[in-house]
């Protein structure tokens, strides 16, 4: 359980480095630091509608980690997601495109 567990901290550490590159547009996003990274590396900044949710308890006991997880919530909310276009091609006809294209090209070439 132990060994588990440092598992989990150190990917969620990992998570907290890329939240905090992405909130600050910092140039390196380490993604490739844990599994848990790599397999979300599509929610954050990238095309995806992503949600987060954080969960927090009254008890003085845990104020520390109720801080740390607010702060955490506040640095996600930063990250702005870049909408882009996916196009999905007919390449067929754009084979046919190209090679019309391309006898225009050598017709003219030969006139020439």
């Amino acid at each position: 359980m132990l060994e588990e567990a440092k598992s989990i901290n150190l990917s969620l550490s990992a998570l907290g480095k890329c939240i905090n590159a992405l909130s600050e547009n910092s140039a390196h996003v380490p993604i490739r630091d844990s599994k848990l990274t790599r397999l979300l590396r599509d929610s954050f900044g990238g095309t995806a509608k992503t949600s987060l949710i954080v969960t927090i308890g009254p008890s003085p006991r845990h104020r520390g980690e109720t801080a740390s997880t607010i702060l955490f919530g506040q640095r996600a909310m930063k990250v702005e997601n870049m909408l882009r276009i996916k196009e999905e091609f007919d390449y067929k006809s754009l084979a046919r495109r190209l090679e019309i294209q391309l006898d225009k090209l050598i017709a003219e070439n030969e006139r020439q």
